[in-house]
């Protein structure tokens, strides 16, 4: 049977009975599924609340007959939902990193400008940049272009470890994270340039 938008509201209304609210509105709000090959019970969902001034944004795990979880800027309920899944089976580089990148998109920080960055192109820079930022970019451009890649796996002895690139607000940051077998994670950033003149605001 299809999972609708109201079994997910009826789940959720509970723990955020806000969400739940808005998502009985389809005139204010939307939803879409979140792709996580890894999981085996869990659906995951993006819900965008139409707010006036700026979209709100939600990350959501369902299962029929499991407890929900919101996932945004929750790190440990994201490791709950795997651990609730308990089939999570995570076997190559590839998977792992795959399966952190959605990690990474859905608990990232919503309260400030943060998204992932696979290629120097994805850094959005402001335009009319004046002389001194615009060189400032020029360097920036120059040593980063063959590092900013797509979030890459290795096999570690325990499981695997990803690298991404991320922005937050006005700096580039490098993100590691391990990712066992079962789906377990651990996350730490390190901050490469800050300072950056780039667009402020949602991405």
């Amino acid at each position: 049977m299809a999972i609708t938008r109201e079994d997910i509201a009826r789940a959720i209304e509970p723990l955020r009975p806000d969400i739940a609210e808005a998502l009985a509105d389809r005139k204010t709000s939307g939803i879409e599924r979140v792709e996580c090959p890894a999981l085996s019970r869990y659906r995951l969902y993006e819900v965008t609340v139409f707010a006036p001034h700026a979209p709100i944004v939600h990350y959501l795990a369902y299962a029929e007959g499991g407890p929900p979880f919101v996932l945004s800027e929750d790190p440990a309920a994201f490791a709950a939902m795997a651990a609730a899944d308990g089939g999570v089976e995570i076997k190559t580089p590839a998977e792992a990193a795959a399966y952190a990148e959605v990690f990474l998109k859905v608990t990232r920080p919503l309260s400030r400008l943060s998204y992932l960055v696979t290629a120097l192109a994805d850094v959005s820079f402001r335009p009319g940049l004046e002389p001194d930022e615009a060189a400032a970019r020029k360097s920036f451009e120059r040593k980063y272009r063959a590092v900013i890649k797509p979030p890459a796996g290795r096999k570690m002895k325990d499981g695997f470890e990803v690298t991404a690139y991320r922005v937050t607000e006005q700096s580039l940051e490098r993100v590691t994270v391990q990712v066992t077998p079962a789906g377990a994670v651990a996350m730490d950033a390190e901050v490469l340039e800050q300072d950056l003149p780039l667009v402020i605001g949602g991405a």
